[in-house]
């Protein structure tokens, strides 16, 4: 068996994405290592696939896939011989000519969607549960994620707060999910490693947070969810998507530029509690 090489970006959301392209991959007869330092801990739950750092990549494989990106890595991989670019759209006057071995997934739809039928392969995700887990045991739960990785990107704590109040007056049980150093409250679960967050992603009922790499996480795991963003067009290009998605973002009947400023301010507790109940 011939071994491939999987490069996604360097973002959890970007590497959850393109195990499409390992799954691809491995229909095509290859056994596929993915470089990507966000998934290492992801690697009880990819089982058919070997997960290295992406300091460990190296040129001797039959086929290597990257995930085209602007960031300064990018030159290196470009100019590899045997490369074959994922590109999500080309332009001429950055990136180097569109060869016949590369891919043009396009901007239409969601981003997993787009890929799956580039590459013509299901849109599912590598991810496989441990037998030991029951999906959605706890149907009522609601995990919450109220942070990323850029904080320009996070509707408010207090709103999030709110709206977890909003859903135990429903019956629900919300629980926030966040990191060791981003938790706020020793009542917020503490999750050791991202191996533990899947498991208990996978064992709630539905998923809430803003535009971040662990809403697709919990989409590949099955999850309903929720995304709030400021722009319409951005999220619809990547919301999550294995699973059923909605976003939530402030009324067109605003203009542009204040809805994308104002977007915190704009997106009511009652819109999102009322969103994801209707989900599930």
């Amino acid at each position: 068996m011939k071994n491939a090489a999987l490069i996604p970006c360097r973002g959890l959301g970007d590497g959850i994405i393109f195990t499409i392209a390992a799954n691809y991959l491995k229909s095509e007869g290859f056994r596929v290592t993915i470089f990507h330092d966000a998934l290492l801990g992801l690697q009880p739950w990819l089982p058919d696939f070997s997960i290295q750092p992406e300091d460990a990549f190296h040129e001797e494989f039959a086929r290597i896939l990257y995930q085209n990106e602007n960031a300064p890595r990018a030159k290196k991989f470009r100019a590899l011989p045997s490369v074959e670019i994922l590109y999500h759209n080309h332009e001429c006057k950055k990136h180097p000519p569109l060869r016949s071995k590369d891919v043009l997934i396009g901007t239409k739809g969601p981003i997993a969607a787009s890929l799956a039928k580039a590459l013509g392969v299901p849109c599912k995700s590598g991810l496989s549960p441990p037998k030991n887990l029951t999906y959605k045991k706890h149907p009522k739960r609601i995990a919450i994620h109220p942070t990323s990785a850029d904080s320009s990107r996070n509707w408010p704590r207090e709103k999030f707060e709110c709206l977890a109040k909003r859903l135990q007056e429903k019956g629900f049980d919300p629980q926030f999910v966040m990191s060791a150093k981003e938790r706020w409250s020793e009542e917020v679960p503490l999750f050791s490693s991202l191996t533990e967050t899947a498991q208990f992603l996978f064992e709630s009922g539905g998923f809430i947070g803003n535009d971040s790499g662990l809403g697709h996480l919990a989409s590949a795991l099955g999850l309903p969810t929720v995304t709030l963003s400021n722009r319409r067009n951005h999220i619809s290009l990547w919301r999550p998507s294995f699973c059923e998605n909605r976003v939530v973002v402030p009324s067109a009947l605003f203009p542009k530029g204040y809805r994308e400023k104002q977007w915190k301010k704009l997106i009511k507790v009652k819109n999102v509690c009322n969103t994801i109940s209707e989900l599930l």
